[in-house]
């Protein structure tokens, strides 16, 4: 399952270092709501303690030979020294202590993960791999996507200002991998990944426990409710309804997993560590790390709140395509129950233009647009408060593209609120997560453009609805922006619309 901004076609559900250790702030809480529900369904009793097999000793590491079974808090000295002495400088494959322990431990996590969580399914022999391998792994899966889909989504990304031109989202996404993905199973060949740290200690393996429960868990879905299918079935374009089947998936996989685990690991020592800081990759970087936290993040909160409400019949539940989260506003917190449904006055069919044709719609939905408006996961901004649904579609003419998009609000107010955010943040270059604002031009009280090289964009207030249309032909530009008011241009000559012969 992605956890970046989804294309449709083969693709790691992998687990990332930073949204690790957001989840950590968590677990507690969740463990509580698990043994809970797991109280209450024989099928989901959770597992005794299970010593796990000891990581072999190495120079300094005093305290973490002992059992990880209910550990005892290591000194800071020696977990220092835990964190900071390899087992081998440079190991042979297969022969770590890292290799031994995952080895030792994988059908222990895989028992627990399918007792916690109520599910079963023939025991998956965990690879570890090395950081590049990984990245070589998870990049395979993702060459097997449909270059055509993919293209389009980046394309309208890059219309959004989240992409440069000519970069696309897995570039970033691969870009991340050697230092923060931890784990990672691939739905289509049923194999499941533990990453091998550069350093092994206590944490690293504590980490490598839950990411163990936390990936088979994900093995688990695909066997029980074929989760790569659920995810194929939503169109490339629906960035809101993706990341709501992710924060399912995620969410279910981090509080199961973390449960599996929890008294064998020491959680107030992880709460303690910082997160390795990752690469720097400009402001599209940053987008995409707060897409990567919020299934995870997000995800835990909504299923534990699934799980008070209705436990694990109710979750199971969700699985059923006519039950799916359809949209990021419904991924609410601890058992708050969202009365989100679709409105039709957001939706708009392609305007008839000479030469333009409809590639694809689909939604963004109230977390991006907030991500998009400056809003991160972990100040709690999950969007406009006000926003009610949106819809977007991209059109091209064989030689450009332009992106249509309208979101709607519960009333003129939230509206105009929303257009003369959207307006500052324009006005002070801070909506354009690529670096290249353009030139604010034409302000008015109901509408503002705005310029860059070939790029014109502009923004419409319209009632309840906020529009915004961007692309690389202004007359299109402008006769989509016409066509969202309820304007119909009469006279349309194929020169002005169609590529040149």
């Amino acid at each position: 399952m992605p956890t970046i901004l989804p294309c449709n076609g083969p693709r790691p559900s992998a687990g990332f270092r930073t949204a690790f250790l957001a989840l950590v702030l968590v677990a507690g809480f969740a463990i509580g709501a698990c043994e809970r529900e797991s109280a209450s369904q024989a099928v989901a009793t959770p597992p005794s303690p299970v010593p796990a097999a000891p990581l072999p000793e190495s120079p300094g590491r005093e305290s973490a030979t002992a059992p990880v079974g209910s550990p005892a808090p290591l000194s800071e000295s020696s977990r220092q020294a835990a964190t900071a002495s390899p087992v081998n400088a440079d190991p042979a494959p297969g022969q770590s202590g890292f290799d031994q322990f995952v080895r030792e431990n994988a059908r222990r996590a895989a028992a627990a993960a399918e007792r916690v969580r109520g599910l079963d399914r023939p025991f998956l022999e965990p690879r570890i791999v090395s950081p590049d391998e990984a990245a070589a792994e998870i990049a395979a899966a993702l060459e097997d996507q449909d270059a055509e889909e993919v293209w389009r989504r980046d394309r309208a990304l890059q219309l959004l200002g989240v992409l440069p031109s000519g970069q696309g989202l897995d570039e970033i996404y691969l870009g991340l991998v050697p230092d923060q993905v931890i784990g990672f199973y691939l739905a289509k060949e049923d194999e499941l990944y533990v990453v091998e740290p550069a350093e092994i200690g206590r944490s690293a393996s504590d980490q490598a426990l839950i990411t163990l429960a936390h990936e088979y868990i994900h093995a688990l879905q695909q066997t029980n409710f074929d989760i790569e299918s659920l995810s194929a079935a939503v169109p490339i374009l629906d960035f809101d309804r993706q990341l709501a089947l992710s924060a399912l998936i995620e969410g279910d996989a981090s509080v199961f997993g973390f449960t599996a685990v929890a008294e064998q690991v020491d959680l107030q020592a992880l709460r303690a560590e910082e997160p390795a800081s990752p690469p720097d990759m400009g402001r599209s970087g940053e987008f995409v790390l707060q897409l990567l936290a919020y299934p995870y993040v997000a995800g835990a909160e909504y299923v534990l709140g699934v799980l008070l409400a209705s436990g694990l019949t109710g979750l199971d539940g969700l699985y059923d395509p006519s039950a799916l989260p359809q949209a990021t506003a419904q991924i609410t917190p601890l058992g708050l129950r969202s009365q989100w449904q679709r409105s039709s006055a957001a939706e708009f069919a392609a305007p008839e233009l000479p030469c333009w044709n409809s590639l694809g719609s689909g939604s963004l939905g109230q977390f991006v647009l907030g991500v998009l408006l400056g809003g991160q996961i972990e100040k709690g901004q999950r969007g406009p408060s006000d926003w009610v649904d949106d819809h977007l579609l991209l059109i091209g003419n064989g030689e450009t593209e332009v992106l249509m998009y309208r979101a709607e609000f519960a009333g003129p107010a939230a509206a105009e609120d929303f257009f003369v955010r959207l307006q500052g943040l324009i006005a002070g270059g801070q909506l354009d997560h690529a670096g290249r604002m353009g030139t604010l031009e034409e302000t008015g009280p109901a509408s503002f453009s705005w310029k860059l090289e070939k790029r014109t964009a502009r923004a419409e207030l319209n009632g309840t609805g906020v529009s915004l249309i961007v692309g690389d032909h202004a007359r299109a530009v402008e006769s989509a922006a016409g066509a969202l008011a309820g304007f119909v241009d009469v006279e349309l000559a194929e020169e002005d619309y169609c590529p040149a012969q």
